[in-house]
């Protein structure tokens, strides 16, 4: 199995903004553990976002989690 999860963070942002950022957390860990690191399908995985991604997260859990980035130079 390959998970493509495109712009995880709109929710996460929509969260802190309205107030109700631990409750997303709480359930994104828990989805996230649950998809990624207890999946016995899964093969791969890439997730994809706007914002900077620090691995002391939601992603502390994570096992082999490589950021990639690409920036623009102006």
């Amino acid at each position: 199995m390959i998970i493509l999860l495109d712009e995880y963070d709109t929710p996460m942002q929509e969260a802190y903004v309205n107030g109700f950022w631990d409750e997303l957390v709480l359930f994104t860990r828990s989805m996230f553990n649950a998809a990624f690191k207890t999946n016995p399908y899964l093969e791969r995985a890439i997730m994809t976002g706007i914002t900077g991604v620090s691995k002391e997260s939601i992603f502390s859990d994570l096992n082999h989690l490589e950021v990639i980035t690409t920036r623009r130079v102006i």
